[in-house]
């Protein structure tokens, strides 16, 4: 090997062990923004309270003070996370029924109408034709595909 020699030379030989970088100390962690002056966590905020007066108000565990009257306008915990599922669930599904190509032939023409600043589209599938008019082609083309895919659902029933 021609690099024999220059290996040797720094000492890289492949039966020694190469040389270790003496062992410093890490430097110290830069401080926390958030550290007052003396080093002390800063205090929490205090929640602030609930108007209510004292016999109608329950402390939770964390100390936020909540009153009986605003728990009567709102729905429990449970019935929160169960809308809030049902919510994720309809929009998962409806993304997954938009998902899907446009079928061949489908033929998109997208004119710009420089007096009015406008584009027109229309897009023409089969027999049916859309037109539309929006300020930009992404939203001509957006519009476009948003009536074709509704008359694909209104055709057939979920």
């Amino acid at each position: 090997m021609p690099y024999n020699g220059l290996r040797k030379q720094l000492g890289l030989d492949k039966n020694k062990p190469r040389p270790q970088p003496p062992a410093t100390p890490p430097p110290p962690p830069p401080p926390r923004p958030a550290a007052q002056a003396d080093g002390k966590k800063p205090k929490k905020k205090k929640p602030e309270p609930v108007e209510a007066d004292g016999k109608h108000t329950i402390t939770q565990a964390c100390g936020h003070r909540i009153g009986v009257r605003f728990m009567q306008q709102r729905p429990c915990a449970e019935c929160t996370r169960r809308n809030r599922r049902n919510r994720q669930q309809a929009r998962h599904q409806a993304l997954k029924r938009v998902q899907g190509r446009l079928p061949d032939n489908a033929c998109f023409h997208v004119l710009y109408d420089a007096a009015s600043t406008t584009w027109t589209g229309t897009l023409t599938v089969g027999e049916k034709v859309f037109e539309v008019q929006a300020s930009g082609v992404f939203n001509v083309l957006t519009k476009l595909d948003t009536m074709y895919r509704a008359t694909l659902a209104a055709e057939v029933p979920s």
